[in-house]
């Protein structure tokens, strides 16, 4: 429930075209402040100290940003102001800070510039506006928050939320990896992009593009198809080399994302092969999981492979179609060779 934020020394500002309240927030109002699901976990470590240090002082701290999601506020006879209730856009780890500088018996100082009437979808703009330019929000929280308004990275993020998928507790979708988790929402976003690839979707490192493209690609083919393709990827990974198991991934080679791209576009090569695809889903015949599964996944030049770029990533995509073609694994494709086989996207 909404507590009352009260505001020291308030004054009112015309900025952006709105009207706007700047001032410091007061000690006792401090642990009312709200904080919403699209704001990334508080870090710790040496910046933490440094804010914490920053904040007691009230030296070099900038303004955080704030917002009233009513326009209801009151004027005290001493000028202070009091907001009916206040979430933070911008400043998170500076209200951490004043927070645990409180806690020790200290004066914090947070001053705040906050808007009124600003809906949650309207803060998220905000949020990502304002700091996406200063390069300090992980990518994963920025296309996390686009679940609202995004199905296919809601579809996403309902799938690694199961308890019954291969992915569970194994993405990072916050500011930093959580221990046991193995690939960035990012990563994981890639490498899925690649997988689709002959449908359409493009290869790019313009996420707003790929994300656009990838939703109009789900809005085609259905939901139900994509969220089948992704759990069909991840449960071969696991019933051949194991995800759920995997406890040091310093050692899960096969869980690296230039691994996991080439496999996804090893696939997405073979999409005229009736034992890989059944139109546009991901079907994987337990011939065809076999033969992948003996991949010396182990083998260190693999494992060298797979933590480098450009042309090793190359190398290890020859590696892996050599191996499917190869010996046995000729009678086991149907359909017709793969277009470009000797090449990998960048």
């Amino acid at each position: 429930m909404s507590k009352p934020i009260k505001i020291l020394n308030a004054t009112l500002i015309e900025k952006d075209n709105s009207i706007q309240l700047l001032g410091r927030v007061a000690n006792s109002s401090l642990a009312d402040i709200q904080v919403d699901d699209y704001q990334r976990d508080p870090l710790g470590g040496l910046h933490a100290e440094e804010l914490k240090e920053a904040t007691a002082t009230g030296a070099d701290i900038p303004v955080s940003v704030m917002n009233c999601r009513d326009k209801d506020y009151k004027v005290e006879k001493n000028g202070d102001h009091t907001i009916s209730n206040g979430w933070v856009v911008d400043g998170l780890q500076r209200l951490t800070a004043a927070k645990a500088v409180l806690a020790e018996g200290g004066d914090p100082f947070y001053l705040v510039e906050i808007t009124f009437g600003l809906t949650k979808e309207q803060e998220k703009d905000r949020f990502e506006v304002l700091n996406k330019n200063r390069m300090k929000v992980s990518t994963n929280i920025l296309i996390r928050n686009k679940a609202s308004r995004v199905p296919l990275i809601a579809m996403l993020l309902a799938a690694i939320g199961d308890s019954t998928h291969p992915l569970y507790r194994r993405v990072t979708v916050t500011q930093r990896a959580a221990t046991g988790e193995l690939l960035s929402f990012v990563s994981l976003l890639k490498v899925l992009v690649t997988l689709h690839s002959h449908m359409g979707v493009p290869k790019s490192n313009d996420l707003s593009e790929i994300i656009t493209r990838f939703q109009e690609l789900m809005d085609k083919v259905g939901k139900r198809v994509i969220q089948d393709n992704v759990r069909a990827f991840f449960d071969f990974f696991e019933h051949a080399w194991g995800i759920k198991t995997i406890t040091y991934k310093e050692g899960a080679t096969w869980m690296r994302p230039n691994f996991l791209r080439c496999i996804a576009e090893l696939f997405s090569r073979y999409h005229n092969h009736s034992n890989i695809w059944n139109g546009n889903k991901l079907i994987l015949d337990p011939k065809v999981q076999a033969r992948l599964k003996s991949f010396n996944v182990h083998d260190p030049e693999v494992n060298r492979l797979a933590t480098q770029g450009g042309m090793a990533r190359e190398t290890l995509l020859v590696l892996l179609t050599n191996h499917l073609q190869s010996g046995r694994g000729a009678r086991v494709l149907k359909g017709r060779p793969p277009v470009n086989s000797s090449a990998v996207s960048k």
